[in-house]
């Protein structure tokens, strides 16, 4: 089980649906992608959405990410 906390209240998501952790990467911007949207990146020759949690929880967008960042992929 992996546990963030992206508003007030933890969630976690069971490692046995496929999840991996990269280091954040920056991601291509797409005009008019819904508000979530953070881009798009490129994760082993895939073409894959970013979505900043943080926005989908209803709380502001990061203003920059820190050391501590990191994106969960979960197929």
């Amino acid at each position: 089980m992996v546990v963030f906390q992206p508003a007030a209240e933890p969630y976690g998501i069971d490692i046995g649906r496929g999840l991996e952790i990269k280091i954040t990467s920056s991601a291509t911007r797409v005009p008019r992608a819904p508000d979530p949207a953070e881009g798009l990146v490129s994760l082993r020759g895939r073409i894959t959405p970013l979505i900043d949690m943080h926005v989908r929880f209803g709380r502001d967008r990061l203003s920059r990410y820190h050391k501590e960042s990191c994106t969960l992929l979960v197929v």
